[in-house]
Parts: structure tokens; sequence; C-alpha cells
């Protein structure tokens, strides 16, 4: 035989011999992989533990709402009442103006009774002088020449917010007789001032009699004001402080404002119109102080010679910050894990800076910032080749403008886990010896199929199949 025979010969022996180990180690293996599904299993090893925390209560970074102004007492000066049937039907027939001061004379008979007024300075209203300077005016006179009548009236007035303080004095004059039937001539005078109307009467039956028949005061113009009695802001926070106004004895608008805000507290000033009583004065804290201080506030009016006050309590509220973590944390040596962590801001935004503090040998820390509007975060730990055990540790935190919190858990760690030894399991005797039995028949049956191949003989001859 030749060398190319004998490498080829050599060759399929060792690819037959490879085919039968591949043959006996299939079965073998699915035993072994039953013995070990059989066996108990292996402990494994523990993982890391990390409980979360409880999100902590805090504020909102503004302030509550300041409340409602209250309410003022009613305003004199108001609606007025109508005149009484009698003397509005009359006063509407000559086209008759009114204001917040009026006064109306009216009588039955053709005579000629006049109306007079004496204003608070000496002024005096009457026919022969139907305008004042303050803007008082007679604009009804009746039955002094020409058309007479029967149902006449006369009417002084003074605009809205244009009669003058102080007191008045009201005279009927019975100038001329004209009425041939009627020498007594009996009068009704209706005055109105600040809102409300006076009815007087009486007679008359002398001509030329002149009588003072009331007297009156106007008051002068004024200012009410009404403010929350107390509000909060926050911080360099924003509020609106509501404000109500009312008006007595004149019109137009109003100015309102604080007369020296306290430091770091800006205060606008508003302007309420003329057909309005309530607005709002915005209040700003610029990293203002702390704590309560009192406002006091004005309002003011053209032609209102005294300025209305009404102070009320400001509280700037505490800046602050809560922190709570994880009470406890397992690591193991050369291992990592993280720590969950809560920040609530009160009545301010911006960033937090996290550090961990306390015995840190063996570990591997990050400084950690906590952007503005985030809350939460995890602090990676790192552990290097450290002993096992337990340790307090401190969570701190900071912010940019020196609030700061903090917070403590427990750190443990665990002592380096061995691997157990593998436990002696007798059903991995008899499967070990099958499974070499197995691979040794696969083996053998490979080679003998092989060499009466080359023979060109059967495969297994009688004798070799019943071995």
């Amino acid at each position: 035989m030749n060398n190319v025979s004998a490498v080829r010969k050599m060759l399929a022996f060792g690819l037959l011999g490879a085919l039968g180990c591949l043959l006996g180690w299939a079965p073998g293996e699915g035993l072994m992989l039953a013995s070990r599904l059989l066996s108990p299993p292996e402990k494994q090893a523990t993982p890391s533990l990390v409980s979360t925390p409880k999100a902590p209560a805090a504020p909102t970074s503004s302030a509550p709402k300041a409340p409602a102004a209250p309410d003022l007492p009613k305003a004199r000066a108001g609606t007025s009442a109508p005149p009484p049937p009698e003397f509005a039907k009359r006063l509407e027939r000559e086209g008759a103006k009114t204001g917040d001061v009026q006064i109306s004379l009216l009588w039955n008979n053709l005579n000629d009774l006049d109306l007079h007024c004496i204003e608070p300075d000496g002024t005096h209203i009457f026919y022969g002088k139907k305008f004042s300077r303050s803007g008082g005016e007679l604009d009804v006179d009746m039955n002094a020449g020409g058309r007479k009548s029967r149902e006449p009236v006369e009417n002084v007035f003074w605009p809205k917010g244009k009669a003058p303080p102080g007191r008045y004095k009201v005279y009927v004059d019975f100038f001329n007789k004209h009425d041939p039937a009627e020498l007594a001539t009996r009068f009704k005078l209706n005055v109105l001032v600040e809102g409300e109307r006076k009815e007087l009467s009486g007679t008359m039956d002398t001509v030329n009699e002149k009588r003072l028949v009331h007297e009156f005061t106007v008051r002068p113009p004024r200012l009410l004001l009404a403010v929350p009695a107390t509000f909060e802001l926050a911080p360099n926070g924003k509020t609106e402080l509501p404000i109500r106004i009312a008006r007595e004895n004149f019109k137009g608008p109003v100015k309102v404002a604080v007369a020296g805000p306290p430091d770091g507290v800006t205060i606008g000033e508003v302007t309420v119109p003329e057909d309005a009583s309530e607005a709002t004065l915005v209040v700003a804290a610029n990293k203002a102080r702390a704590g309560p201080r009192n406002l006091k506030l004005e309002a003011s009016a053209e032609g209102v010679e005294k300025k209305a006050e009404a102070i009320c309590a400001l509280t700037v509220l505490k800046a602050g910050i809560k922190l709570v973590v994880s009470p406890h944390l397992e690591i193991d040596p050369g291992g990592e894990n993280k720590l969950p962590v809560l920040v609530a801001r009160e009545y301010f935004t911006g960033p937090v800076t996290l550090t961990i503090a306390g015995n840190l040998d063996g570990l591997t820390l990050s400084e950690v910032a906590l952007r503005d509007g985030e809350s939460q975060i995890d602090l990676p730990v790192k552990a290097g080749s450290v002993a096992g055990g337990a340790r307090t540790l401190t969570v701190r935190a900071r912010t940019e403008d020196g609030l700061t919190a903090q917070d403590n858990f427990e750190l443990k760690v665990r002592e380096p886990q061995v691997a157990p030894a593998a436990g002696w399991n007798w059903l991995k005797v008899p499967v070990m010896g099958a499974w070499t039995a197995l691979l040794a028949v696969g083996l053998a049956l490979a080679l003998v199929v092989g060499q009466n191949a080359y023979l060109k003989r059967s495969w297994l001859t009688p004798q070799q199949g019943a071995l």
C-alpha cells in the first residue's frame, strides 16, 4: 500500500471516528440534561436593593390670590330719588334740569311766586341773576309776565359735582298778585340734596313777602377707599391687589397709589375711570425681605381736597426647599446603584445642586444639578474594593440663593458573595457512565463499519453483530 492510500485510509477512519463520537454524544447529552433538570436548583446572587421615597409636600411658587376689597358704606350723592309725580309732570313739561342739588317750587294759581337761593359764599340766585359762578342756575321761572299758568313751577339746580360745599338758604317771595280770585297762595317746595329729597309746604297771602323756607348743607366732596386687610406675596413673585373706591358729591377719575412702598416691593398706580369704582394694583417683590409690613394706599381726585387712605398688611412669604431620599440603599463591592432623590421648591424657581456627605471611603460619588422645573433625580453611587457594612450618609441640597436642605439614608455594602461548591449528586454516576458507554459504542461501531467497508465486506459480520 502506497503512501496516498495510507493517508486516505487514515482520513476515512478519522472521519468515521468523529461521526461515531457524535452519534454517541447526542443521546449522552440528553441524559445529562435530564439529570440537571432533576437536580435541586443552586442559590442565585441577591440583587441590589433600593426603596423609592415619597415626594415631599410643598406649596406652589406663587402666593395665594389676594382677597377681594371689602364693601364700602353707601356713598352720598348716589342715585337720586325721582321727584313726586306732581313735580315731575310740571318739570318735564318745562324742560327743567337736575343735578346733585335741585330746588323746585310749585303752586296752583296765576299769582307770581319767585324762588330764591343763597349759596354758601353769599351768591344770590333768583330771577334777576339766574346763573352763579359755581354752575347753579334758575332754569325755569313762571308767571312773571307774558303767558300765565295755573300749574306753574320754578326750578334751581347745580350740575353733578358743581354745588359748592356749605350752608344754603331757600326763600319764597310773593312777588305779585295776578289771580283776581285768589290772594292766599299755597305752595310746595321739593329739595334734592345728596340723593335724598325733602318736601315742604306753606301759604303766602301778602304781596312782597319774602320768607325763609328751608336751609340745608352740602358737604364737601369726599373719597372713600377700601383694600383687603391682608394679602401674601411670594418672594420674587407678583400678584394683583383689588381696590374699591366711592365718590361723594363729585364725579371724575380717581388716582390710587401707594405712599412709600417698602424696600424690595414695587407697586404700580392705577386710575379708576369716572364710570368705575373697582380696579387692581400690581404688586411685585424683587428679593424682598420675608415677613409682614404695612402698605399705605392713597386715593386722590381733582376737586377733592382730602385724600382717602387705607392700610393693608402685606406678608412676603419665606422661600425654602424640601428634600427626601430613599432611606436605604444596598450595593455590592465593586458594584453600582442609584439613590432616588425628590426635591420640592417653596416659593422660588431655579436649579438645585445635590451632593452626598459622610464616610465616603471606598465610594465614588458625583455632584448632580437638578435643573429648574425638575423635582426628581437618581444619584449614582459606586463602590470599590471596600469591606461590607452599613454607614449613614447625608444628601445635601443647595440653591444659588443659599437655600439648603438635607436628608439621611443608610448605605449597606454587602459582604462579598462566594460561589458555593458544586454538591455531589449520586444521580450523576450512572448518567456519566451511560454517557461514556454511548460514546465508546458509537466510536467502536464507526470504526468497525469503516474497516469492513474498506475490506469490501458487509458493514457488520454476524460475529460482529452478535458482539
